[in-house]
């Protein structure tokens, strides 16, 4: 499938929340989530396995090429047993890249999907995503969310890790 994102910082969850639902987004998941990253040598595409509250999502994303969208085919598929899939991961010869928790709250808008993220740590600030599988659904629904391309990150999670990392010192 083709995804295409965007990241927007630093948002406030009660207001952003309110006004997605006032704009008639529904509401499809509101829990904990732990994902978990890995790389191996010499291939160059995202692998993250996750738990999303109950269950768990094993994920390959390859990126494409854009400067003001992240835009990647992704593919997905939900295993029976997390611990099992971490273990063929690593015996793939993959190792953990990274791990992240998080509280996701996520909404269904127009012909997005609405994430905001708040991180277990509190070392980024909540932020949003907004997906769809085309960029003229994705900026409809930013704009509806009072927000301008300009506000809107292409970034990668590592990257916006990296980026708060850096602010911070």
């Amino acid at each position: 499938m083709n995804e295409v994102e965007v990241k927007i910082l630093d948002v406030d969850v009660e207001s952003i929340s309110q006004k997605i639902v006032s704009l008639g987004g529904a509401k499809e998941f509101d829990d904990h989530m732990h994902a978990v990253f890995y790389r191996k040598d010499g291939i160059n595409k995202t692998i993250r396995l996750r738990r999303e509250g109950s269950r768990s999502i094993f994920c390959v994303k390859e990126k494409n090429d854009s400067s003001d969208l992240m835009i990647r085919d992704e593919f997905e598929v939900e295993v029976s047993d997390f611990g099992i899939m971490n273990d063929i991961i690593l015996r793939l010869g993959f190792i953990k890249k990274v791990e992240v928790n998080k509280h996701r709250i996520e909404y269904k808008l127009e012909n997005c999907h609405v994430a905001i993220d708040i991180y277990d740590d509190g070392k980024i600030p909540p932020f949003i995503e907004v997906e769809s599988d085309n960029a003229e659904d994705v900026y409809s629904v930013v704009s509806l969310l009072g927000y301008s391309k300009e506000d809107c990150k292409p970034w990668t999670g590592h990257k916006l890790m990296k980026y708060y990392r850096e602010l911070k010192g």
